[in-house]
């Protein structure tokens, strides 16, 4: 007993650097000073204790998934971070619809407050993605609301919930773009099935659902009610009970209805097997409609393959009188201005013929001109149609450019963003606007942007260039340091690593050994039935034999129920001590690894604030020479 007082004590000094100290109350005096979380604790803490494991293995299995050491010099990997490549086909059209669909109809089941369509969400505004945003994030958390650097908050919240790709703060600025939209709708869409299952899932089914299926047959799963054993002792044991009298026989008679299957009522069962012999039998009476219902099937299948091949045949059917009915519009639009035409030029010949006289040697010579008229007019019309094809020509070539020069400004305003030179009150810019913008019309006047580049913006980027220049190399020696120091921590994860596999190891052995002890228990308790059983036998036969043996026989009965009663109370006396030890050693172990996981977090913490020191570093790449 000293020795378990001292343990206790001992015990007691290591939890402080674990969780809340144990308040001792007194019997006469209720205990209302748990606090407000204490009356959902059960639940309420099996969920925490999960999610933080969960989040602890993750971190773990993120940050130090690659044991490979870099090496320390220039050209260097990233850190063995290996980047995930985007496998959705998000661009495609047909994929986003898709998407935008399932997001609509999930809206419409919650009871989303606005109306919105699959139209509509093609090229949303910012102010619907916020609102969509907020209400899926909602069922994660209920208090959320998006706040005024939304650019800034929605990424970081979707890292946090572990999105394997990157969304940028620019694309979040550009909500609506051909380019942006797509990645943020994914991001959207995979935020949507985030918070499905969860809404699907429970906290039972996470952390008992390796044993779901026999626990479906056999009632509540061992590991399960050891979780709820060891949970309501520990709490009453924080609040100062040091007897668990109540959860140990709700813990007994849980496996005694395991392992016995509880009292049934074999009468309802023979009536129930009866009934449903009976039925089987009136079905097998019966012909089978199987083979019919196939064929009517496969000949269903067959109309609807049938009617979709006709519906798609109609489809493009359609499409194609679609485009030949808007072509016949454009030609029969032109036919009726030139029959306008022809009208007024009739018009004006026939009240020209009639208020005119013409001898038959002037209808001879306007007939000769007339035909020269038709020649020339002919020729001019066919050298009009070289023009035209040689103009077409030039015009598509001039196009072909516009879209080069368009891409390429494009691209370099997406590099100046990224540098931070866009626009003009950006970090780098110092008051210059880096900023291209065209303008075709205006390409041959004094406000060309070309003679802003090279006057203002070409000489701004080479100065700038030899000012990064300098940095480069300073940030590169402080780039290395770092590195250096990452490695250490990670060596010394490392080695945590190793002690909590050693205290694995440890706790397995203990759990052997008490596996071991409850077998040699068990055994005992069946020796002393076994002798008890052959002590009413031999009294039997006393009994029979002799009836002069029988205040013999009593006396030896009563000395071996003497003898079978002091072995019982050793036993149980033995399982107490047996209970108390488990007890002990669990809560010892529990202590022992929630200190070593807070210490690997903590480790794990200075580990990320380093990497985030070091990435939040912007190496500015060479660029080229102008």
């Amino acid at each position: 007993m000293h020795r378990q007082s001292a343990g206790r004590a001992s015990m007691s000094n290591r939890r402080s650097s674990v969780g809340p100290l144990r308040v001792k109350h007194d019997n006469n005096v209720p205990s209302t000073s748990r606090g407000p979380g204490s009356v959902n604790r059960r639940s309420s803490g099996s969920s925490s204790s999960a999610g933080s494991r969960k989040s602890t293995a993750s971190k773990m299995s993120h940050g130090f998934g690659n044991n490979r050491r870099p090496s320390s010099g220039y050209g260097r990997s990233n850190m063995g971070r290996d980047v995930l490549r985007e496998s959705r086909p998000l661009s495609d059209k047909s994929y986003m619809q898709r998407e935008i669909r399932n997001i609509v109809d999930f809206l419409q089941e919650n009871n989303f407050s606005h109306q919105l369509s699959v139209k509509q969400l093609m090229s949303p505004t910012t102010k619907d993605f916020i609102r969509i945003f907020q209400f899926i994030y909602n069922f994660l958390d209920e208090d959320y609301a998006v706040g005024q650097k939304f650019e800034e908050e929605i990424p970081a919240k979707l890292k946090a919930l572990k999105y394997p790709y990157n969304i940028s703060k620019s694309s979040m600025f550009t909500l609506g773009s051909p380019h942006a939209w797509p990645h943020v709708l994914g991001a959207l869409h995979w935020l949507m099935d985030l918070v499905k299952y969860a809404m699907n899932t429970t906290t039972t089914t996470l952390l008992f659902s390796a044993e779901g299926e026999e626990s479906e047959f056999d009632g509540q799963a061992e590991s399960e009610m050891l979780f709820d054993y060891l949970e309501g002792t520990y709490e009453e044991y924080m609040s100062g009970q040091d007897q668990y009298e109540v959860y140990e026989k709700k813990l007994r008679d849980a496996i005694h209805m395991r392992n016995t299957g509880g009292e049934m009522d074999l009468g309802n069962i023979a009536a129930e097997k009866e009934r449903l012999q009976a039925e089987v039998e009136e079905l097998e009476q019966q012909q089978s409609r199987i083979p019919s219902l196939q064929e009517q099937v496969k000949a269903r299948t067959i109309d609807c393959e049938r009617f979709s091949a006709y519906l798609i045949n109609l489809r493009d059917h359609k499409k194609t009188q679609d485009l030949k009915m808007q072509e016949l519009d454009i030609q029969l639009g032109h036919t009726d201005l030139e029959i306008g035409e022809l009208d007024r030029e009739l018009s004006r010949l026939e009240y020209q013929l009639e208020h005119q006289e013409l001898s038959a040697k002037d209808v001879e010579r306007m007939q000769t001109e007339l035909r020269q008229a038709n020649a020339s007019l002919d020729q001019v019309e066919r050298e009009n149609q070289s023009l035209d094809q040689e103009i077409w020509a030039e015009e598509r070539g001039i196009a072909k450019k516009q879209e080069e020069l368009e891409r390429k400004v494009n691209e370099y305003n997406s590099l100046a963003r990224r540098l931070k030179l866009i626009p003009a009150d950006a970090e780098n810019a110092h008051g210059i606007d880096y900023e291209l913008r065209l303008n075709f019309h205006s390409i041959h006047t004094q406000h060309s942007p070309m003679l802003d580049f090279v006057s203002t913006i070409k000489p701004a980027l080479v100065q700038l260039k030899k000012n990064l220049n300098g940095e480069v190399h300073k940030l590169h020696s402080h780039r290395l340091n770092e590195e250096e120091a990452l490695d250490q921590i990670k060596e010394m994860t490392e080695g945590k690593r190793e002690e909590i596999k050693k205290l694995e190891a440890q706790l397995q052995r203990l759990e052997k050994e008490i596996n071991a002890f409850k077998e040699k228990t068990r055994d005992e308790v069946q020796a002393m039935t076994d002798r008890l059983t052959a002590i009413e036998q031999k009294k039997e036969e006393i009994r029979a034999s002799s009836s002069c043996d029988i205040n013999q026989a009593k006396e030896q009965i009563r000395q071996m129920q003497s003898r079978y009663d002091e072995a019982v109370q050793n036993m149980k006396l033995e399982e107490e001590n047996y209970d108390k030890f488990l007890t002990q050693a669990c809560t010892m172990i529990l202590e022992h690894k929630a200190k070593i996981q807070n210490h690997v977090k903590s480790l794990i913490g200075k580990a990320q604030e380093c990497v985030k020191t070091i990435q939040s570093i912007e190496l500015p790449s060479q660029p080229q020479s102008c």
